[in-house]
């Protein structure tokens, strides 16, 4: 899922005891509780803006494997330097947001997270190098206070979007050093990472979504400037290239089961207009839906259910947006986001369920925000 990150939560059991044994861990190990810098959680209803450690620059993926545990990727301060990447986690819900420390050194960024339980997660991104950057994934079994760095195969540029639909399968996506699109897989829960192949064509993927452990599509864009959907039903032993009529280019993608997927990113119609595209027959047709006015890009996008989805990205104002469906697409609509906090870009988004959502992305004066919105 997301840029994106933006990636797809699951909605999973929860596990109350881990969870405060989470909380406790955090704090004794010293990890950056958050600030009362923004609102706090449950202030009424609608989307919320929840508290960050202080210095967190932008959130850019977020997945939420119960309504109480969340895992999110973004970028925080750091002097002299472009800025760091950062791993945040919460165990209540949002109220408080923790930054995990000791992460590898060498870290360029993070863009992708997914959960496959409240305990085992894992984030992607790239490390830094010369003359390019490398793809990097980074796991972690005890809810993320501890991360290790995961092998993967050579020639990888970068990884902008993770899936984990169960603890021993995850697939990531992203560009191969030698230009072009690249997945990777993992069936023993990331002890081995192999590179799957892919159809010719695909210059980049920023998505990718598993409605089952089999079946898979991933999102990005074709070489001759079209959306491109790639999916496959077999694992990954092969995959299939779509050009999605109606798109430059597709940010974020959700899949639910066998037949239903929903791809989030950028008409081809109008200049600067989002698009939504549907598929409710495994992949054989894809159909533009119709959105609200005013929206320029949605970078991602979660379906917990396949009528109920939720998209965010930015408006033509240069706004934060935030948009909802609970019949599979038919109708959407825009959601206002909280007014104390100027939100420029959401770009990534989870949900534990049909009840809870999280949006990630940055507010004015590069600061991170996270919002919240219960139903």
């Amino acid at each position: 899922m997301n840029a994106g990150t933006p990636s797809r939560s699951r909605a999973r059991g929860l596990l109350p005891a881990l969870a405060a044994g989470l909380a406790l861990a955090m704090c004794g190990a010293g990890l950056a509780l958050a600030s009362p810098a923004l609102a706090a959680p449950g202030a009424g209803p609608g989307w919320q803006a929840q508290p960050l450690p202080a210095g967190v620059t932008g959130v850019t993926g977020i997945a939420c494997p119960s309504a109480s545990s969340c895992v999110a990727v973004g970028s925080a301060e750091q002097t002299g330097t472009a800025g760091r990447p950062v791993i945040l986690l919460t165990t209540d819900g949002g109220g408080r947001w923790a930054e995990a420390g000791g992460l590898p050194a060498g870290l360029a960024s993070l863009r992708g997270v997914a959960c496959a339980s409240v305990s085992r997660c894992w984030v992607a991104g790239s490390w830094k190098g010369a003359p390019y950057p490398a793809a990097a994934v980074l796991a972690t079994s005890d809810g993320g206070l501890h991360w290790a760095r995961q092998a993967l195969p050579a020639g990888l540029r970068s990884l902008a979007g993770i899936d984990c639909p169960a603890q021993a399968r995850c697939w990531a996506a992203g560009q191969a050093s030698a230009g072009g699109a690249a997945v990777v897989a993992t069936d023993d829960g990331g002890a081995t990472w192999a590179r799957q192949a892919l159809p010719g064509g695909i210059a980049a993927l920023s998505a990718v979504s598993c409605g089952t452990t089999t079946r898979c599509w991933a999102a990005g864009s074709s070489a001759a400037g079209t959306g491109v959907a790639a999916g496959t039903t077999n694992a990954g032993r092969t995959w299939t290239r779509t050009d999605v009529t109606g798109t430059l280019a597709l940010d974020g993608i959700s899949c639910v089961g066998d037949d239903h997927c929903r791809a989030s990113g950028l008409a081809s119609i109008r200049p600067g207009t989002a698009a939504v595209v549907a598929t409710d027959d495994g992949g054989l047709s894809w159909a533009s839906q119709a959105l609200p006015p005013g929206l320029a890009r949605l970078w991602a996008v979660t379906c917990p259910s396949d009528r109920d989805c939720q998209a965010v990205g930015e408006t033509t104002q240069g706004d934060g947006a935030a948009i909802r469906t609970a019949d599979g697409g038919v109708s959407w609509v825009t959601e206002p986001l909280p007014a104390p906090v100027q939100v420029l870009v959401l770009q990534g988004v989870a949900c534990a369920g049909t009840a809870d959502c999280w949006a990630a992305g940055t507010a004015a004066s590069h600061r991170g925000v996270v919002l919240h919105r219960a139903a």
